[in-house]
C-alpha cells in the first residue's frame, strides 16, 4: 500500500524505496506540464543517469499527451532527455502537430555532432490516454536501440554513434530551459509518471513484467534500478528519487501535481500475441492476477472480429492491495481492501471476456453477498466509482461484466454501518473461598457482515490483581451476525472484612468495529464477611459482656441502624481507621440511627459508651 514515509535520510523503507519517496494507492500522483515553462531536472549523476561507453540502459515512463501541444516552436516536445549541447546520450520526445506526417508519435534518439540513431513509434499516442514508453539499449559494444509502447515492439535501430563520453548535463523531464539543439528543448503539454532508469537493457519480457506495477526491493532486477521518480508527493518542489541513489529532482516553475491515471498496481500479469499468426483453433491470449487465494480477475480475448486486427494485441491485469484513493460511490465497501485494473495494450479493440471472482474474500459473507455489486471507474484519476448493476453469481462467486481499460472493486449497495463495541459493568459478591466466575457482556451496536475482534484486559482500581481477582489479557471474536459475547474474570474469595473494591475491564484495538462510549467496565467486589465486635478495655468486664450492640446493614450506604443499646443516656462516636473522629452524637433508648451518607467509602469503627463501659464495632461504608 502507499504510505507517507518518515523523513529520515539514513533509513530505507521495507520495500527498498528511498526514505522520502512517498507511496499512494495505485498510480498515485503525476506531474502535469503546461507546455510553456515548467519542467523537472535532476543533477548529473554517474550512478543514476549517466552511462559509460557502450553501456546498456533502459529509460521508461508513463505519459498522457495532449494532441494539441502548446509549444510549436519546433516539431517535437521533450519527455525525458540528457544533452551536452552537442550530443544527446538518450532522449524521448513527442512529435507534435506541426509535423502532420508523424504527429502523435514518439521518437527516441541518440546523437553526437556527426551521427545519430532514432526510432519513430508506429503507434499514435497523442490521444489524451495513458501509454507506457520504454527506450532500451542492448548488446553492449554492438548496441541496438529498441522502442516499446505499451509493451509492444515499435522498431529498432543500430547504435550508429558508438562510443560516447558520459554527459555532464542534468536529466530533464517534461522540458528544459535552454537545451541545445533548440528543437529538443520544448516543454510538453501533458502528464508524465513513473519514470524509471535502469543500468541494463530490459528485454521485451522484462518490460512487460514490470510496466504495470511498482518496483520493490524483492524484484530480481532491483539493484539495476538507478533512478525512480513516482511523483507521489503532494506539495513542494522536490521529486524524490525512490532508489538508494537519492538523486532527487527539482520541479521548476510549478509543474502541477494531479491524480495519475497510469495503469499501476502492486502486482500484474499480462498476455500479448500476434493475431495474424493465429492458426485455426489456437487459444486466444488471456491474463489474470489474484490476491493470494482470494479474489482474482482474468481476461481473455475472443475470436470476434479477430481478422480485423492483423497486429499485436495485449492486456495487462493489475492488482492494488489496499483501499482506493477515493470511496465516492462505494459507501458499502466495508473492509474490502483490494481492487483490480485492466490495461488495453492495443488501445483500439475492446472485445474480450473478463471475469471478477470474489471467492474467499473475507469481506463477503452470506449476510451481504446478495447486496454485492461490481463497481468500475476509468482509472486512478477518476473521482467516483459507478455500479454496473450486475447481480453476483452466488454459485460461481463471480461477476462477468469486466472489460478492458477500467478499474474494478466489489462493494455492497447497502451502506455498511461500522458497529460500536461496548462492555457492561457489574457488582459481584467476593465469596469466602475459591474462585467465582464473573461473566461480563460485550455487545456490538449492530450486526456486522465481517468478523469482529477486540482486545480486553483488566486493570486495578482499588482491587488488586492476584488477591482480589485474576488478571486477564485476551482477545474476543464475533462471527458475522453475532452481536453479544461474554468475557470471564475470576473473583478470588476471602473472609477478610474489608470495604468494597473495584477494578476495570478495558476494551481496545477493535477490528471491523469502533469503540463505543462504554469501552471500560467497572467491576465492584462487594464484601460479604460479617464484622466482628471488638471489645476494648473497660473497668466493668461484666457490663461489657452483657452489651448486645448490633449494626445493620453492614456494609451500609446511607443510614446505619444500631440496636441493643441501653435505655440510659449514652454516646456514639465514629472514627476512621486512623482513629480520627468523623461523627459523634448522644443517644437515648435501645435503638439509634446514624446518617453516614457523607462519609467516604471505606472501613470505620463505631464506639458505644454508656457511661461506665464501651464497645467498639467495625463497619463498612459503601
Amino acid at each position: 500500500m502507499k504510505l507517507l514515509l518518515l523523513f529520515v535520510l539514513c533509513f530505507y523503507t521495507a520495500n527498498g524505496l528511498y526514505a522520502q519517496a512517498q507511496q499512494k494507492p495505485g498510480s498515485g500522483n503525476t506531474l502535469s506540464f503546461n507546455g510553456f515553462t515548467n519542467y523537472m531536472s535532476a543533477a548529473d549523476d554517474d550512478g543514476a543517469n549517466d552511462f559509460t561507453t557502450n553501456k546498456d540502459f533502459t529509460v521508461e515512463c508513463w505519459v498522457k499527451i495532449n494532441p494539441v501541444q502548446a509549444d510549436l516552436t519546433t516539431t517535437s516536445n521533450l519527455i525525458i532527455a540528457k544533452s551536452t549541447g552537442t550530443a544527446v546520450p538518450y532522449g524521448i520526445y513527442y512529435i507534435n502537430q506541426s509535423s502532420p506526417a508523424d504527429a502523435g508519435k514518439i521518437v527516441v534518439a541518440q546523437y553526437n555532432e556527426t551521427q545519430s540513431s532514432s526510432i519513430n513509434s508506429q503507434k499514435i499516442i497523442g490521444d489524451n490516454k495513458w501509454h507506457h514508453i520504454a527506450f532500451t539499449r542492448q548488446g553492449k559494444a554492438s548496441g541496438i536501440f529498441i522502442l516499446y509502447v505499451d509493451g509492444i515492439f515499435q522498431g529498432n535501430a543500430a547504435d550508429a554513434v558508438g562510443a560516447y563520453a558520459a554527459s555532464n548535463t542534468s536529466l530533464f523531464i517534461g522540458g528544459a530551459p535552454t537545451l541545445p539543439p533548440a528543437n529538443f528543448a520544448q516543454v510538453i503539454t501533458g502528464d508524465i509518471d513513473e519514470v524509471r532508469i535502469w543500468d541494463i537493457g530490459l528485454t521485451e519480457q522484462q518490460v512487460r513484467e514490470r510496466m504495470c506495477h511498482k518496483i520493490v526491493s524483492s524484484d530480481v532486477l532491483y539493484t539495476n534500478l538507478v533512478a525512480y521518480y513516482n511523483f507521489d508527493e503532494i506539495t513542494g518542489s522536490t521529486a524524490f528519487d525512490g532508489t538508494t541513489n537519492g538523486n532527487n529532482g527539482i520541479i521548476v516553475s510549478g509543474a502541477g501535481r494531479a491524480l495519475s491515471g497510469a495503469a499501476i498496481g502492486d502486482e500484474s500479469s499480462f498476455a500479448y500475441d500476434l493475431i495474424n499468426f493465429f492458426p485455426l483453433g489456437r487459444p486466444y491470449p488471456k491474463a489474470g492476477v489474484a490476491y493470494g487465494i482470494q479474489d482474482s480477475v482474468g481476461f481473455s480475448f475472443t475470436e470476434e472480429q479477430a481478422s480485423q486486427l492483423g497486429s499485436t494485441i495485449g492486456v495487462q491485469v493489475y492488482l492494488i492491495k489496499e483501499k482506493p484513493n477515493t470511496l465516492n460511490g462505494i459507501a458499502g465497501i466495508g473492509t474490502n481492501d483490494r481492487y483490480f485494473g485492466l490495461f488495453n495494450c492495443n488501445n483500439v479493440y475492446e472485445f474480450g471476456a473478463g471475469i471478477y471472482n470474489y471467492s474467499n474474500n473475507p469481506f463477503v459473507t452470506q449476510l451481504n453477498e446478495s447486496s454485492l455489486r461490481l463497481f468500475q471507474r476509468d482509472n486512478n484519476s477518476a473521482n467516483t466509482w459507478v455500479t454496473l448493476g450486475e447481480l453476483p453469481d452466488k454459485v460461481a462467486n463471480t461477476f462477468s461484466t469486466v472489460v478492458l481499460g477500467k478499474e474494478y472493486i466489489i462493494s455492497s449497495i447497502d451502506t455498511v454501518i461500522t458497529p460500536m463495541v461496548s462492555i457492561e459493568g457489574k457488582n459481584v459478591n467476593e465469596g469466602n473461598t475459591g474462585n467465582t466466575a464473573l461473566k461480563l457482556t460485550v455487545t456490538l451496536s449492530s450486526v456486522s457482515a465481517s468478523a469482529v475482534t477486540v482486545q480486553y484486559r483488566t486493570a486495578n482500581k482499588t482491587a488488586t490483581a492476584g488477591s482480589d481477582y485474576t488478571a486477564v489479557t485476551k482477545s474476543l471474536s464475533f462471527a458475522p451476525g453475532q452481536t453479544s459475547k461474554k468475557v470471564t474474570v475470576q473473583i478470588l474469595g476471602d473472609v477478610t472484612v474489608e470495604a468494597a473494591e473495584e477494578f476495570y475491564v478495558i476494551l481496545s484495538s477493535p477490528v471491523n468495529a469502533t469503540l463505543g462510549a462504554a469501552d471500560t467496565a467497572t467491576v465492584r467486589i462487594k464484601n460479604d464477611d460479617v464484622a466482628a465486635a471488638v471489645v476494648s478495655a473497660t473497668s466493668d468486664a461484666a457490663a461489657v459482656s452483657s452489651m448486645a450492640v448490633k449494626l445493620s446493614p453492614n456494609p451500609a450506604k446511607n443510614i446505619l441502624t444500631i440496636t441493643g443499646l441501653r435505655a440510659e443516656k449514652s454516646s456514639i462516636e465514629i472514627t476512621d481507621m486512623q482513629g480520627r473522629a468523623v461523627a459523634k452524637e448522644n443517644t437515648t433508648g435501645s435503638i439509634a440511627t446514624v446518617n453516614i451518607a457523607n462519609l467516604v467509602p471505606g472501613m470505620y469503627m463505631l464506639k458505644y459508651f454508656d457511661g461506665s463501659s464501651y464497645k467498639t464495632v467495625k463497619f463498612i461504608k459503601e
